[in-house]
Order: structure tokens, then C-alpha cells, then sequence
């Protein structure tokens, strides 16, 4: 054989006389290419339909995740060693969960899908393919595309909940969760969000209330550009515009402005997990850190700790980013000047640190 050539081996069964010809393998190529071209088109539109809905990022990483099998089911984390053989599925004891399981396939998650009617996923229930369900919501129920993706997150965080020792709640509970949530998201969005933030809100410079049930943290950072030091500070407030709690944080070294803003966002929404809120709404006046967590990309700059706040995030029910200018964050910015200039981590609950009271009602934050 010349260098340069390779021995190409045709089956019979690729011809319908059992004879090899050009014409036959040529044909056969296409077919083969064009089951290809179809199957990346689908994936394509549910990875394009994934990232452009309107959901909380929290649990567009989490769809991610289910879709590649990365979950830590029973089947997964038996399969890396990190449980022993004696997983189940916390609905009905089955010990082989698997993503499949967990989201479609089990009877207490198929009796929440009959729940949640206008979503049918009875056609395709005999399927051991996770992506054949993602593919007939994309393709079927387009217009409840993102309703499913929240009943998918709903079912995992009740199946959490469970595991947790906590008390189930029955289908119709968990599917209006997962509607409840999606429209709290939606009515919490900002006008310019649709632009990836990059129209900022007239009224940025206004208090705004979170919406019912969530608690607003207030961020923001004090930089010395001589010494490198950072003065962090934060408040939390409910929609009443009640003080939960407040922070203020000393950083000996930090190599920039934007390090700073993202580590007073990281420790704001660091100590909300510790105090077990499960519904934030993130607010700084960095408009270059909020563009980058709203969108999803990255800053160079920053992406280590970038990573680590997406990741803490995805830790509550629910979160939004917000904008807010300078003059619309005084008591935040007020509190971060306080611990640039003392050695001090504090967290005081019920109102603003004592020494930044004095503005406590100039922005209403």
C-alpha cells in the first residue's frame, strides 16, 4: 500500500448487494453525517434555549449539570467511590437514582409533572436518555420552556429537602414553588436586563425595594490606592426597608478597586448563607462587577473569586443582581469608609454599625 493511503473496510451491510462501491460509501457517510448534523442542531437549540432564559443563574448551572450528568445522585456518587451501596431515592427507596430518576422517572416526580398539566412529558417516560426530555421541552413546550427548567430545579431541592430530614411537600406544593419563583424572578428583573444590563436603570439612584420575601444586600468597597487596603461594608434589608443585619470588614491588602466591590458582594451574600436566607437580592455600585455577574461572564481580573460567588449563590432558592449609582448607596458606602480606616470585622444585627448610623436615612437603603 502507498504511504499516504489507508485500507478502507465496507461491511455487506452497507450495500444492498453486498458488493463495495464508491457510491455505496459515499451514501452511507451521508447518512451517518446527517443523524450528526441532526442531533447537533437539537443540542445546539437547548443549550442556546438554556442560556438565554430567563431564569436564575443558580439554576442554569444546575440544568447544565443534570444535562451532563453531574449531579450527586445515589448512581453518581456510588460510581466515585464517595458513598457506599446502601444509597435510595428519598421518594421511594429505589437505590439505583440516577439524574433520570431523580427529575422524570420516579412516581412521586411523575405524580408533580401530572400536577403541572400544561407540561406533557407522558410520551416520552419509557426514555433512558436524559437529553430526549430536555429535546421534546424545547421542542414541544417552547412557550413553557423555562416553567419546566424550574420544576426540574424545584424537584431537586425538595429531594435536598428530604434528604435533609425536612418535611415533603405534596405535587401541587412543589410545581406552584416552581411558578411562584419563576415569577418573583421575572417581576424582580430589571427594564435594561434584557440588554445584559447595559441600559442602567433611571431610578437607579432611588431606593428600591426586593420583593416580598427577599432580603437586599447593599454592598460596597472603600480603596486605598497608596496601601492596597479595603474597607468592605454591607447592609441587609427586607422590603419593609427593615435593618436585618449589617457588616463592616478591614482587608490589610487588595490589588484593586474591582478585587474590592467583588469581595464585599463575596462577603455580603457569604455571611446571608451563614444566617440562612434563602432569597437575595445582590445590589452594588460597580457597574463593571454587576454587568459581569448578571451576564455570566467572567472578569479576568477576578475570576477565581468571580467563580467562588456564582458558586456560593447557587447555594439559596432565589437570587437577583441589581445596580445602584454611588449617591443611591451612602449607608453600604458609608460603612466600607468606616472599616477602611479601623481594624475591624464586625457583623451587628437589627441596624446599621453605630459609627455609619448617622447616614442611616440618607439613601432609605
Amino acid at each position: 500500500m502507498k504511504r499516504g493511503l489507508r485500507k478502507l473496510t465496507v461491511s455487506n451491510q452497507c450495500t444492498a448487494h453486498g458488493n463495495f462501491t464508491v457510491r455505496d460509501a459515499y451514501k452511507k457517510e451521508q447518512a451517518n453525517i446527517g443523524l450528526i448534523i441532526n442531533q447537533s442542531h437539537l443540542d445546539n437549540k437547548i443549550c442556546s434555549s438554556l442560556w438565554k432564559a430567563t431564569i436564575p443563574m443558580n439554576v442554569k448551572l444546575f440544568i447544565w449539570r443534570a444535562w451532563f450528568n453531574l449531579l450527586p445522585t445515589v448512581y453518581n456518587l456510588q460510581r466515585r467511590h464517595l458513598i457506599l451501596n446502601d444509597g435510595f431515592c428519598v421518594h421511594c427507596s429505589d437505590p439505583h437514582e440516577d439524574v433520570l430518576h431523580a427529575l422524570f422517572q420516579c412516581n412521586r416526580v411523575q405524580q408533580v409533572w401530572e400536577a403541572a398539566n400544561s407540561i406533557n412529558i407522558s410520551s416520552i417516560q419509557s426514555s433512558d436518555n436524559v437529553n430526549d426530555y430536555f429535546a421534546a421541552a424545547v421542542s414541544d413546550h417552547e412557550n413553557k420552556w423555562e416553567a419546566f427548567l424550574m420544576i426540574c430545579w424545584s424537584l431537586w431541592l425538595e429531594r435536598n429537602r428530604i434528604a435533609h430530614g425536612q418535611p415533603s411537600q405534596n405535587s401541587g406544593q412543589i410545581w406552584q414553588s416552581a411558578t411562584r419563583l419563576l415569577q418573583e424572578f421575572k417581576d424582580a428583573h430589571i427594564s435594561g436586563n434584557a440588554q445584559y444590563g447595559l441600559n442602567v436603570n433611571p431610578l437607579a439612584s432611588d431606593w428600591q425595594p426586593p420583593p416580598n420575601g427577599f432580603v437586599k444586600l447593599k454592598c460596597d468597597a472603600a480603596w486605598l490606592p497608596s496601601s492596597k487596603q479595603a474597607g468592605l461594608g454591607f447592609v441587609a434589608r427586607n422590603s419593609e426597608g427593615e435593618v436585618i443585619l449589617s457588616g463592616a470588614k478591614h482587608i490589610e491588602y487588595s490589588e484593586s478597586v474591582l478585587i474590592a466591590e467583588a469581595s464585599a458582594v463575596w462577603w455580603a451574600i457569604k455571611i446571608a448563607h451563614e444566617r440562612h436566607l434563602t432569597k437575595i437580592e445582590v445590589e452594588t455600585d460597580s457597574f463593571v462587577l454587576y454587568r459581569s455577574l448578571l451576564t455570566g461572564r467572567p472578569l479576568l481580573q477576578i475570576s477565581s473569586m468571580w467563580r467562588d460567588i456564582i458558586d456560593l449563590t447557587s447555594t439559596f432558592e432565589c437570587y437577583h443582581w441589581a445596580f445602584v449609582k454611588r449617591d443611591g448607596n451612602a449607608v453600604a458606602h458609608s460603612i466600607s469608609r468606616y472599616a477602611l480606616g479601623d481594624i475591624v470585622t464586625t457583623v451587628v444585627d437589627g441596624h446599621v454599625h453605630h459609627e455609619s448610623s448617622i447616614c442611616d436615612l440618607v439613601d432609605g437603603s
